[in-house]
């Protein structure tokens, strides 16, 4: 918002920044599944295997975490699920 004084009193002039129309194609489920699959179809292959890796240091924190600050009922679920 841009604010300029004119006679004593402040004026405000609103400044609208217009979306694209691709932009908002990605604005649904469907448009933004179409779009991740565009960035990833995108990527080299060394780029692809380094996501990978990424997502499985990622998965293994959150193994960590879970592992960490499992409570006795939640105990109980897990081995109910095995």
């Amino acid at each position: 918002m841009i604010s300029s004084i004119c006679g004593g009193l402040w004026k405000r002039k609103i400044v609208i920044n217009p979306v694209p129309d691709e932009l908002w194609a990605e604005t649904t489920w469907e448009g933004n599944r179409r779009a991740q699959l565009r960035r990833g179809l995108a990527l080299t292959l060394r780029e692809r295997l380094q996501a990978v890796e990424d997502m499985a240091e990622v998965a293994e924190r959150f193994r960590e975490m879970r592992s960490r600050h499992k409570s006795p009922a939640r105990e109980e679920i897990t081995d109910a699920r095995d």
